[in-house]
């Protein structure tokens, strides 16, 4: 009887060290624009993520607008604002500066999940 008991213990140790962890929290980031100009789409680490659809006249987030968060894949990476201009100018990438870092880089932890201030953007 022991050693069945012993058995089933060593069955159910291995189960749990083969499975993959299942309660490992997503990393999530968002972004609060505090520029005072509209920003219509904010690109985080080379496209991992973008955020678009702000309440703005252009489509775009306005001064002191939040967006949403989302997961993202990478953990370290620069955030690139993209701003309509007009015509003939149109849209204008710019590298965006966070206001917790003063730069336009940023490193995340691993199931962080946190709303970082654009402060401003370059193209300005």
């Amino acid at each position: 009887m022991k050693g069945l008991h012993a058995l089933f213990i060593m069955a159910i140790a291995i189960v749990v060290f083969a499975l993959p962890s299942c309660g490992d929290a997503p990393t999530e980031l968002g972004w609060e624009n505090k520029t005072s100009s509209e920003i219509n789409d904010i690109l985080w680490a080379d496209g991992d993520q973008v955020w678009s659809g702000g309440a703005g006249p252009n489509g775009g987030y306005i001064d002191g607008e939040r967006t949403s968060t989302k997961e993202v894949k990478e953990l370290n990476g620069t955030v690139v604002a993209a701003i309509w201009l007009g015509l003939p100018d149109g849209f204008v990438e710019a590298p965006a500066i966070i206001e917790e870092t003063n730069s336009s880089s940023l490193s995340l932890n691993p199931g962080e999940s946190a709303i970082y201030t654009i402060e401003t953007v370059t193209a300005f």
